[in-house]
């Protein structure tokens, strides 16, 4: 039986101990749906196509490939899917493998009412899901196969006008979504991966874009900032990121704000532990707080949410803040989006009462993209919050990527 991890008495307003209450049913029906509705399909911690290699080739080069089929609940669609296993390497030069799912549409693609065939020239579409878990049953390469990957109707959004999409495990080898210079490695070595798979139909003048929401945009910033020192042979031409938390060390309240959400940031402290071994999180929690580590330390990110609402992260630590960590702010600078200018145009976008990060990070951000030469676009979203400016941007972000693709090949025809 499912329980939350969090005491509803611990709790002390009477509306967050209902939603708590809430939580805990929307997690046993999950985990209902997830045995009932699913596809069963091997996990990836046993499955052989996952496993490391001992020598691996020349980052971005290809290891192995399988087809494979997606699924929306038991309902396979109808497009062509392959896995990618690839070399990388992740922050410290180590060599690292990575996997990505290639997405495309098999004979035609659907526009509004029109269907408009896929002769048409190529262009991929690389998209960042928010993973923010600490196991690989998070990663869309499994969610994708088994059913529940909740952000693939946006990328079926994409297929349907034409694009190809791609979508990288951007986690990696340790499951941690607080390594984001490693992620974007494995987002650009795994474009250069796509490339070289014949048949993705795809080429090095194949026009790029990247894409993510939430710790989606994280990922998707740090590959745009790295591309130009790391891969600058890829075409990426544009890029949309939406209610990232850009700066996590200046807006440290978010491990104190008690939202629904508040597993997400404490699974980030178990992640970022795992990938910086300066990081002294296990000596710095309480024993309870090390009891909730280690039951969140296989966790996806919806089972993080609704096992861990309302929880405030100094109430399990021996230190006043997070930031009290020995090696945790060292660590949180190194994710600090704004390092370096992309080449690519930038389309940010973010709710201005977003509950779950700071707005003014991305003002910030986006000032400093403006002063380094880089064209950006910023939206800032007056009504609605987090989840709902997530869904309200997909058809003007989708706009967006395809107008500046669009742009970048009528200026090379020129």
């Amino acid at each position: 039986m499912a329980h939350s991890w969090v005491r509803r008495d611990d709790i002390e307003s009477p509306v967050r101990r209902v939603a708590a209450a809430l939580m805990q049913r929307l997690l046993q029906i999950t985990i209902w749906v997830r045995r009932k509705a699913l596809k069963p399909v091997p996990d990836p911690r046993s499955d052989p196509f996952y496993e490391g290699v001992l020598e691996l080739p020349r980052r971005g080069e290809l290891i192995d490939t399988r087809p494979v089929q997606v699924r929306f609940l038991r309902t396979a669609l109808r497009v062509d899917a392959w896995q990618l296993k690839f070399a990388s390497s992740d922050r410290t030069d180590k060599p690292i493998t990575g996997i990505a799912t290639i997405i495309r549409h098999p004979t035609s693609v659907q526009t509004g009412r029109s269907e408009r065939p896929t002769t048409q020239r190529p262009r991929l579409l690389v998209y960042q899901a928010a993973i923010d878990s600490l196991t690989p049953l998070g990663n869309p390469s499994y969610t994708l196969r088994r059913g529940d990957q909740l952000e693939l109707p946006i990328m079926h959004m994409a297929l349907r006008r034409g694009w190809t999409v791609l979508t990288v495990d951007w986690t990696g080898p340790q499951s941690s979504f607080a390594d984001l210079e490693s992620s974007g490695r494995l987002i650009l070595d795994a474009i250069s991966a796509a490339i070289d798979f014949e048949p993705a139909g795809l080429s090095s003048e194949t026009p790029v874009a990247l894409w993510g929401y939430s710790g989606g945009a994280l990922a998707t910033l740090f590959a745009a900032e790295l591309q130009p020192s790391y891969a600058p042979n890829l075409k990426i031409v544009c890029a949309a990121a939406g209610g990232g938390g850009v700066d996590v060390a200046s807006t440290p309240d978010m491990f104190e704000s008690r939202t629904a959400l508040s597993g997400i940031p404490f699974g980030a402290c178990i992640a970022a532990a795992r990938s910086f071994p300066e990081i002294q999180l296990d000596a710095s929690l309480t024993e309870t707080g090390r009891r909730y580590a280690t039951a969140a330390s296989d966790m996806t990110v919806d089972e993080l949410a609704l096992n861990f609402p309302f929880l405030k992260m100094s109430s399990i630590l021996t230190v006043p803040t997070v930031l009290d960590v020995p090696g945790v702010r060292p660590a949180l600078e190194a994710q600090r989006c704004g390092q370096h200018g992309p080449a690519a145009a930038m389309l940010l976008y973010h709710a201005i009462h977003d509950q779950a990060t700071e707005i003014d990070d991305v003002d910030r951000l986006v000032a400093f993209y403006k002063a380094s030469g880089v064209r950006v676009v910023y939206r800032r979203y007056r009504f609605g919050e987090h989840m709902i400016v997530m869904l309200r941007a997909i058809r003007p972000v989708l706009k967006y990527l395809s107008d500046q693709v669009d742009q970048s090949e009528t200026a090379q025809e020129s």
